[in-house]
Formats: structure tokens, sequence, C-alpha cells
């Protein structure tokens, strides 16, 4: 016999997990002491939600599901905008919480809450375990739901009763195998269809920009001879990070849709042309009926699969059939409207003395980036946030995604570091971000990861700030003012490395010296607040 506790542990291991972020609470209180002596790596967060977070960010940056344990009630509510952030991001990771004790729920038990019910709307699936055999088994079965179909957050609640139970290990049904996707003919169409079209496109969602699978990305191109577009941002057609995509995606004839719903981001549809025909592989088979609702009888294919294998599938039919018949021209022009900027910003300054404007910390950053092997730059919503989506690229990136959630940065750039524990990782957010989880640079002192946060300080929640001046004029913006905090002086008090930053040289200089420190590092840049920069020479 043994405790169930010990089970759990037992399959956590089965399944190699190394990394755990978790929030302590009085439920889990058996599961951390079952994690004594065991090749764990417990990640201790200040906040439910940044564990989540940092469960998405192992998600993005491994493929494997993340792992988050957060405790009961209240904790438990903490956690959930984090789910959403993670769902709408396509990153899988399975979220364990403490529960009340089964015998006592409905009679007002210590933090009972429906967590199970709750969690449904934002989990791909949630359930409370009712027995203690059932423990260890419904960590396995979460962890594969998370990587199959869609990929997303599962949910288990965890009695405390439960946990101190004891059991027969031999009873319990662990299995972890699961079936490898084939290659199917449905590829072997769709390359058709991309390859006699004059103007196609693939346009690939959030997964295609996650670190794991950019490289399988770059080589769906290559295959398939025809421009691949990732898209993760909320703004959609309109990311910066694309320059001229919005006229672009309306010129196209054939357009393949991977990973990606028809939501918001694709103006439900309106980006492209009446006459393109819509090909799409999703997950999620209630996003290709959507689809299907949208585009009628333009939706020339379909199928529900996983992205990734999806992708494989694409890349194994390229092989099978002739070399691709690229349109060199029309690759180039993809290029070409993709990567444009504005030129002015080449010479932009700020016209503050003290400050800097985005587009100056953007250039300094870059510099920074191309002098460091095996950087990771994680970038928050906001509007400096979208500059630097803009100006600054990486080979390996994580933004908020489409959930256009602030304030996940600090803990995705933890994750990123303990996955890849011999790289960099470089976040930016804005000063508004920053108040959500700067806490957790404690948690980045003490689990050794030495992430760099750069917070542009202009004082104010400035993307409300740029609505209120657009919509109302600047006689009628109210209630988006901060004070000039020096977040800097704030992470020194957690052990970290800080600066301020008022001028480039200072720039420059602090990021050196936070690169040789091998501490966590705030860098507290005064910066001019602009709205998010427009790109698309169509406007």
């Amino acid at each position: 016999m043994t405790r169930a506790a010990d089970t759990v542990a037992d399959a956590l291991s089965r399944l190699q997990i190394k990394t755990i972020f978790a929030m302590s609470g009085n439920q889990l209180m058996p599961l951390f002491d079952s994690f004594i002596g065991r090749d764990f790596n417990l990640v201790h967060v200040r906040h439910e939600a940044a564990a989540v977070h940092m469960a998405d960010g192992w998600g993005r940056m491994t493929g494997e599901p993340g792992i988050a344990l957060v405790p009961a009630g209240p904790g438990f509510a903490n956690s959930l905008a984090a789910f959403y952030t993670a769902a709408m991001s396509d990153s899988p990771l399975v979220v364990l919480s403490g529960h009340a004790p089964l015998a006592s729920l409905g009679k007002g038990s210590f933090q009972e809450m429906p967590q199970a019910e709750i969690a449904e709307y934002f989990a791909k699936e949630s359930w409370l375990v009712e027995s203690a055999e059932d423990l260890a088994p419904s960590i396995c079965r979460a962890f594969e739901l998370a990587k199959s179909g869609r990929p997303g957050p599962v949910h288990v609640a965890l009695p405390y009763n439960l946990l101190d139970q004891e059991i027969d290990p031999a009873t319990l049904d662990v299995s972890t195998e699961r079936a490898e996707l084939s290659h199917e003919e449905w590829s072997s169409d769709i390359l058709d269809h991309l390859r006699n079209g004059k103007k196609s496109l693939i346009v690939a969602g959030s997964f295609s920009l996650q670190p794991v699978y950019q490289e399988q990305v770059k080589k769906l191109q290559d295959a398939v001879g025809v421009p691949v577009i990732p898209t993760e941002s909320p703004r959609g057609a309109n990311d910066p990070m694309h320059g001229d995509l919005n006229a672009l995606l309306i010129e196209t004839d054939t357009v393949l849709i991977v990973g990606k719903p028809v939501d918001f981001t694709l103006r439900f549809g309106d980006v492209f042309s009446d006459s393109a025909k819509i090909m799409m592989i999703h997950g999620d088979e209630a996003e290709i009926r959507k689809a299907q609702g949208i585009f009628g009888d333009r939706l020339v294919a379909s199928m529900c699969c996983r992205h990734q294998d999806a992708v494989a599938a694409l890349i194994k039919s390229s092989e099978d059939k002739s070399s691709a018949s690229e349109s060199d021209q029309w690759t180039e022009e993809v290029g070409s409207r993709l990567s444009y900027r504005p030129p002015e910003w080449e010479t932009v300054t700020s016209s503050k003395s003290g400050s800097l404007h985005p587009v100056q910390v953007s250039r300094i950053l870059q510099e920074t980036i191309r002098e460091q092997e095996d950087v990771t730059l994680v970038v928050d919503g906001g509007e400096f946030g979208q500059w630097i989506q803009s100006c600054v690229s990486a080979e390996k990136r994580m933004i908020n995604g489409p959930s256009a959630a602030i304030g996940p940065g600090i803990p995705l750039a933890i994750a990123a570091q303990h996955a890849n524990p011999n790289g960099r990782v470089i976040v930016v957010l804005g000063d508004g971000t920053a108040g959500f989880h700067f806490s957790e640079l404690d948690t980045a002192v003490r689990s050794g990861a030495p992430i760099i946060a750069i917070i542009g300080n202009d004082a104010r929640w400035n993307a409300e700030y740029q609505i209120q001046l657009k919509d109302y004029g600047p006689n009628r913006t109210y209630g988006c003012e901060l004070l000039p905090t020096r977040y800097d002086k704030a992470a020194e008090g957690f052990g970290c490395f800080g600066a301020n930053i008022e001028t480039e040289e200072e720039l420059r200089a602090a990021l050196k010296d936070a690169l040789a420190s091998g501490k966590p590092a705030c860098l507290n840049i005064s910066l001019e607040g602009h709205a998010a920069p427009v790109v698309s020479k169509t406007g």
C-alpha cells in the first residue's frame, strides 16, 4: 500500500516531468510532502495566475504540457485569467488544483468552490477526481488531452481527503501511450490547390510562432513553396509585425488556414477576397463548422487534425509529390510587404529630454540580441509591446497572444528560462503591465532564472490613454495616470540587478551590465508614450 499523493508524484515522474510551477496551499500539502527527495524542480511562485502563465510558457517552449499546481477556492479563482490566455494561444498545460474534501461538499467546507464546473469554460476538459485510485490515471489522461487535437489547458481538481488515503498502486491504470497521426491523402489535395493558385498563402495560428514549432513552420514554407504567415497578435491583420498584411490578404486567391480560428483577428473572414478559395485545418471540429458557415462553398477543403501533425503531413506530401512550383515573384513580394516599415523610423528620436522613443529602445535591443546566442524575446501587451513586436526580431519569441491579456510577460519569461537554462531571456513590458506580476522577480531570483525585464515607463496606462485621446480629445483623458515609479529600485529589493535609463548610452551599458551580472535584472526606461504603430502602406 502507498499514499495516493505519492502515486500522483509517481505519475508525474513517469511522464518525465521535471519542472512544476506551484503556489502552495492547505489542500496541497500532501503533494508537496510527496515531492521531497524526487527529481522535481519546484518553482514556487507569488501568485496563482503566475503558476499557470509559467506552465503556458513551458508548453510554448517545449511542446509538452507545462504543469501548474494551485490551491483551492480563492487561489484557484486567481488562476482563471491565465487559463484563458493559454487557451487562446493553443498552449498545452495541465492545472492541478487542490480541492475541499469530498465528504463535506455542499456543507460549506473550507474554501469549497465548484472548481471543475467553473474551469469548464476556460479549459479543454475539467473534472473532479472522485476516488484515490483515479488520481494518478487522471494526471496521465490530462497530460495527453492537453496535447491532443487543439492543444490547450486541462484542469483536474484533487480533493484533499483523497491525497492522504492509502491505496494499492498495482491496481492503477496509468498508460501514457497515444496513437500517432498517419500520413493522409487529404494533404495531397490541399497541396494541389495551393500550387494551382497564382497568389497562394498559408495563414498559421499561434502555434506557428511558438519556439518549439518555428523551425517546422519554416520547413513547411520551403517544402510547399507557398509563403507562410504566422499569426499570434490580437491585432490580427493589423499586426505591426507583418507590415502591409491587410492589403496582402485581400489579394490572395488561395488560402490555407492552419490552426487558427476564423475570428475577430481575421475580421470573421472579411480579410479575404470574396473570390478566394479557402481551406482549413484545425484541431477543433467546432472551428471547422464555424468556417463552413462563414465561407460556404468557398471552403474547398477542410480537415480536423492537430496543427503540428498537419504541418508534418504537408511536408511529407511535398516530398512525395513533384517539387514545389514556387512563384519567386509572389514570394518576394510577400516578403517585401511583410517586412515593410516606414523609412522615417530609422532616424526617429524622442522629442522629450530624459526619455526614449520606443523605436530607440527597439534599435538598441535589436543590437543586443544580434550580439547574443540563443535569445528568447518575450513581449507583453500594451502600446510599448506593439512597438517592440514591430521593430525587434529574435529566433525565439513569445507574446501575450490572441487573448490580448496583459501581465503574463514576466512569468512567461521565467518559464522560458527554465525550459532553456543555457539561453538568454529578455522580456519587454510597460509600466502598467508590470504591476500584475512584478513580484515574480522574487521567484526569478529564488529559482535561478536570470531574465532581463525591460520596463517602458511612461507613467500611465497608455493604451487606454490613447483611446481617450483619439475618441474624446486631449481635454477628456481621465483615470489613466500612474506614478513614475522606480521599478529598478523595487527589483533591487528582490535581489535583482537594476538600472534606471534615460538615454541610449545608458541603455546600451545597462544591457551589457545586466547580461554580465548573472542575476535577474530590471531596466526601468523613461519612455515617451506613443500610440501603437500603424505599419501598413495602405493604412
